[in-house]
């Protein structure tokens, strides 16, 4: 009998210690689970932040690439405008040989040659009354 009482006693205190380690266990468990949840936290705090941070760059970007597109858009039609420019003319010319009529360059040729002509020609006729 007293070796099954010194059984249940021995029985008893390790009930005890273990009942003693598994409370350390479970609050060391419970440490570590707010832990990580603190941890996870924090890491979908920063996760959003750098996603709101990315996603500012990313219109940025595509604001930029906008511009860029608009500039080269402008820079191309520019480009068009004076290649239809020349191009119109150069038409415009063979159009005016073809109908044989003068271009502006050759009309404003006559013009001057006629204003000499013209001065040239009062001249003489002053000259021409005094004597």
């Amino acid at each position: 009998m007293a070796q099954a009482a010194r059984s249940r006693t021995n029985r008893s205190q390790f009930s005890v210690r273990f009942k003693k380690q598994l409370d350390q266990v479970s609050t060391q468990i419970m440490k570590v689970e707010k832990n990580a949840q603190k941890q996870i936290q924090s890491v979908l705090k920063k996760t959003e932040r750098m996603k709101s941070q990315q996603k500012k760059r990313l219109q940025v970007l595509i604001k930029d690439a906008k511009k860029m597109k608009a500039g080269q858009v402008i820079s191309q039609a520019e480009k068009l405008k004076k290649e239809i420019e020349s191009k119109a003319n150069m038409g415009f010319e063979m159009l005016l040989k073809k109908l044989n009529m003068p271009s502006k360059k050759e009309v404003d040729a006559l013009k001057r040659k006629v204003s000499s002509l013209d001065k040239k020609l009062k001249a003489f006729e002053t000259k021409s009354q005094t004597r």
